[in-house]
């Protein structure tokens, strides 16, 4: 919809959506006034449930859905908003909604409606029921179930708007595409299955050949099937259709190139070139033209188009190329739409050479002209340095007089009629700075780290002691293991009584209660296992 533009900051703005998503849209009052009442049983009141259609309507289009009338009916529901809205002005700007270009567009909605393109077709369901992973419908907190609308270009846009970002990042031949392209819509299609489709199972990969041989093996062995929410694809009769890389040519066209491929014979395709010949079922690709090793194409289409006289038919030349056709040349089939295309670019080619040639008389005399406008060329003396400028500057500062000025102005007029020539030089190093812009600080801080000399404290730290000890008038303070935590201290309790230190604490061996479960005996080796028991052999 080519709808009509409004000032973004006009007061009115959001009114006017507001009505005309309503004028488009219609809730089905049913349901609109179950919500409310529900609203109303949980504490809310009418103030908020306006406030809520006016700037949450996301709450009622979860959970109710909508349907946009017949022609007849939604013409005079929007033309009653244009009427209403568009002649109101802002109290700021003094402008009215809809300048002279919107009107014209919202005519041109008001005729669409008539044509039928924004009602809902009859006897479609738009609407489906938001399923949770146990197969229950998904209910908001008012206990309203939530639907899901099919209407719109967001479903089919959405997954296409991925493909040309990824085709163009990737790198890969023509078969290697369409398998990947394959791949990629098969997963899609069983992501939404998942999704949208009551009863379709969740298999957690997409090997979907096994779960076929799995749902015969078992309906096989028990008599029924192991996913009563699958459709086996094998199960449908083959069709006519073709997916992927399809056949865009007509038969006249494929008879010229079967003619011309009994005539060349044996052909060397690549596997991209043979697997294109197979799936379109033709003896020879169709190809655009290519301007890396098109060359030979390029020439032989110069040629018969300069041959050609009237009216240029695409089919037919198309149907003349393939008498040319030839592989090892770089000469490969075309499509009408190739040709169409070729035909264009050699038009405009010819229509640039022809204006060139009509203007040579003009071009030759600008040619002229250029070379009298001309700077004088100076060659640059041998051993001058590359910074000299083509104007010396003044020597020495002289004070100010007349000849100083006439002589100034003078080189001012004369300034840019010679240019000296200078010889490219080798790309310069990185400039090193004065020695006054440099700082003399012993180290260097780049973020988090520093480099360069130790940073200077504040003051000599203080050395740590067991204030237990030190409580206590303990002289092992400095050295008792108390310093970080009182429970450490070797020499006094929490309760500053002293304690009876040891050199060499005496730890005694764990007590062994395992009991060997083959010949019962406490401490055997078969506590372990059984195979390592030793008083049973």
């Amino acid at each position: 919809m080519n709808r009509a533009k409004v000032p973004v900051k006009h007061e009115v703005k959001k009114a006017y959506f507001h009505a005309l998503r309503n004028a488009f849209l219609i809730w089905n009052p049913k349901k609109v006034e179950e919500f409310e009442s529900k609203m109303r049983k949980d504490g809310v009141d009418e103030k908020e449930i306006d406030a809520m259609k006016y700037f949450k309507p996301h709450l009622y289009d979860e959970c109710i859905e909508r349907h946009a009338p017949a022609p007849r009916i939604l013409y005079y529901r929007v033309r009653a908003v244009f009427a209403l809205f568009g002649n109101m002005v802002d109290s700021k700007t003094k402008k009215p909604l809809f300048n002279a270009a919107a009107w014209r567009k919202a005519n041109e909605v008001l005729k669409e409606i008539l044509h039928g393109y924004y009602s809902d077709p009859p006897g479609t369901i738009l609407y489906s029921k938001k399923m949770k992973s146990d197969g229950t419908v998904m209910r908001n907190k008012y206990g309203m179930e939530l639907v899901e609308c099919f209407r719109g270009t967001n479903r089919v846009e959405a997954y296409h708007k991925k493909l040309h970002p990824i085709v163009k990042s990737k790198n890969c031949g023509v078969k290697m595409a369409a398998f990947l392209l394959a791949e990629m819509r098969h997963r899609h299609n069983q992501n939404i299955s998942v999704l949208r489709r009551g009863g379709f199972p969740v298999l957690g990969h997409y090997s979907t050949h096994k779960i076929d041989q799995l749902q015969e093996l078992y309906l096989h062995n028990h008599g029924c099937v192991l996913y009563p929410g699958w459709d086996s694809a094998s199960a449908y009769k083959p069709t006519d259709e073709s997916f992927d890389t399809i056949a865009l040519h007509h038969s006249e066209l494929q008879d010229a190139l079967k003619n011309r491929r009994e005539q060349l014979g044996d052909v060397k395709l690549t596997k991209d070139l043979q697997y294109m010949c197979d799936a379109m079922g033709v003896p020879l690709p169709f190809l655009p033209f290519s301007g890396k090793d098109g060359k030979a194409e390029c020439q032989l289409f110069a040629k018969l188009m300069l041959m050609h006289k009237g009216t240029l038919d695409d089919v037919k030349f198309a149907l003349e190329w393939c008498k040319h056709v030839d592989p090892e040349q770089n000469i490969h089939a075309k499509l009408p739409c190739h040709i169409r295309v070729q035909a264009a670019k050699f038009d405009r080619n010819q229509r640039i050479r022809a204006t060139m040639e009509k203007a040579k008389n003009g071009r030759d005399l600008l040619k002229e002209l250029h070379s009298k406008i001309l700077p004088a060329m100076l060659e640059e003396e041998s051993g001058s340095s590359d910074a000299q400028a083509d104007d010396p500057p003044e020597t020495a500062a002289s004070p100010p007089s007349a000849k100083t000025a006439t002589s100034r102005k003078r080189k001012s007029l004369t300034a840019g009629l010679s240019h000296t020539l200078r010889a490219p030089t080798r790309p310069c190093h990185f400039p090193v700075p004065p020695p006054q812009a440099m700082h003399n600080a012993p180290y260097v801080q780049h973020g988090d780290m520093i480099i360069g000399g130790s940073i200077p404290l504040q003051g000599p730290r203080k050395k740590r002691v067991c204030t237990l000890c030190l409580r206590n008038n303990g002289v092992n303070s400095p050295t008792c293991p108390g310093r970080s935590s009182h429970q450490h201290c070797k020499f006094f309790h929490l309760n500053n009584a002293p304690k009876l230190w040891h050199p060499h604490p005496l730890t005694l061996p764990k007590k062994k209660t395992k009991m060997c479960r083959k010949c019962g005996i406490v401490g055997c080796s078969g506590v372990g296992g059984h195979k390592y028991c030793t008083n049973n052999k």
